[in-house]
């Protein structure tokens, strides 16, 4: 992070409010402060990100020191930036008896979900009871890393939970649910269960911000009916309309309707892909390749390997027949996969050779799979990391891999989106590019609300 100004002192007396806004640092050099219910005594240093912004309470008489990015602000506020409403609710959730007790949270993009779910469970904590966050926002996933949904058993109260260590991790491959909402429920149903394996008392889901739209609220429906929440907490957001409230109570499901909280950070699309960056770059560090014989590996989202290799005789004549280079060929099951360097012949050649033949034809170009983000599953079917596709070698059957992870890896579930050096999104595709019934058109995310 780069700081744009000399550090800025402040004196906080008891009960005064700081909001701070990123890219920002600040020290404690004296006193006590409470953040987001967690309790910051002397000596600390916070970092805020670019696109979140934290209030800070002074629980004494205290003084900090602050260093602001570019874009970074403080002010001083002169209420508690929660509504009074948010503690209403937290008070009942710490009461129940009933141990689990679920919470699901629901609200648009920059409604206030992470900081209120981050607030329920630093209270649970201080309360005594064991607390897990499932983290259900592919696009801003805070405790896993983009892509993916996650869960994490706190052990204490905690500020960001970009900080967190995940518990258990599933690899969704998008960094929206559209298109793949039964696949993020069934995940986000596994997460809750993992959790109360572990003995959760409490577990706060926190999920994506895509509300608005027949779809939206279809798929939000369906996730309260699989996680059976004991209450849903609904934030509402100035300019965004849903029945979904509505609906969930005529299924039974409880529902609390709560406001947004003060000095919300609204953040444009290039902050939140700059925050996912910012999280592939936390997990795809100190990377080292690896090249795996396909045979090896369980592939999900790839034909490749899982057939008997046509020989290069026989390549060199369908080739012909198409008109285009053929690099690789294997019989599979369902028809005939066919791996071409440079541009596949169009649709229409495709379909004709595909029916002299009887056979579907399904095809691959050399070169797409560069960069593509990548789950590595242990023998034991549990997540490892996430890795990028260096290449694959279509003659030997091997695959390259960039990886932090060096242990055994059984499996591999290939994504839908592409990275470049500097782990910067270079596009989202439909599907995994690799698979064969993917048109490698790039994703438009089907609806503009569903935008990560």
């Amino acid at each position: 992070m780069e700081f744009m100004e000399s550090p800025i002192e402040k004196n906080l007396a008891m009960g005064k409010v700081l909001l701070i806004k990123g890219p920002a640092s600040f020290r404690l050099k004296s006193g006590r402060l409470d953040i987001v219910g967690a309790e910051v005594a002397f000596p600390q240093t916070i970092v805020i990100r670019r696109g979140k912004a934290i209030p800070i309470l002074s629980m004494e008489d205290s003084s900090i020191e602050v260093l602001l990015g570019e874009g970074g602000d403080l002010q001083e506020i002169h209420q508690n930036p929660f509504p009074e409403e948010w503690f209403k609710a937290i008070e009942e959730i710490l009461s129940m008896p009933s141990d689990p007790f679920k919470v699901v949270i629901f609200g648009a993009t920059d409604s206030g979900k992470t900081t209120l779910s981050t607030l329920i469970a630093n209270k649970a904590i201080k309360n005594g009871l064991k607390t897990a966050i499932v983290d259900g926002d592919l696009g801003q996933s805070d405790v896993g890393p983009p892509t993916t949904i996650s869960m994490v058993l706190l052990k204490r109260p905690i500020v960001d939970l970009f900080n967190a260590k995940p518990d258990k991790v599933v690899f969704i491959g998008a960094p929206s649910p559209a298109g793949r909402e039964e696949e993020v429920i069934e995940g986000l149903a596994l997460l809750q269960e993992e959790a109360l394996r572990l003995g959760a008392q409490r577990i706060v889901v926190n999920t994506d911000g895509w509300m608005e739209g027949r779809a939206a609220e279809a798929y939000k429906l369906s996730l309260s009916r699989r996680l059976e929440p004991d209450v849903v907490l609904f934030l509402r957001s100035e300019g965004v309309a849903s029945d979904l409230p509505e609906r969930l109570s005529k299924e039974g499901i409880k529902v609390r309707i709560l406001d947004s909280p003060r000095g919300i950070v609204r953040r444009s699309r290039e902050i939140r892909r700059e925050l996912r960056e910012l999280g592939y770059r936390k997990e795809l560090r100190e990377l080292v390749f690896r090249t795996i014989p396909l045979s090896w590996l369980k592939m999900e989202n790839l034909m490749l390997g899982k057939g008997l290799p046509i020989p290069q005789e026989r390549l060199s004549e369908l080739g012909k027949e198409l008109g285009r280079r053929i690099l690789y060929g294997e019989e599979v099951d369902e028809g005939i996969l066919l791996v071409f360097e440079g541009e596949k012949p169009l649709q229409k050649i495709l379909e004709e050779f595909s029916e002299r033949r009887g056979r579907k034809v399904f095809i691959l170009q050399r070169g797409i799979e560069g960069g593509l983000l990548t789950a590595l599953f242990g023998r034991d079917g549990e997540f490892k990391g996430l890795a990028l596709i260096d290449e694959i070698d279509y003659e030997r059957r091997s695959i390259k891999l960039r990886a932090r992870y060096t242990g055994p890896i059984g499996a591999l579930k290939i994504g839908n989106v592409k990275l470049d050096e500097k782990m910067n999104e270079v596009v989202h595709f439909d599907r995994c590019p690799l698979s064969p019934t993917c048109h490698n058109k790039v994703s438009q995310q089907g609806r503009e609300e569903a935008q990560p």
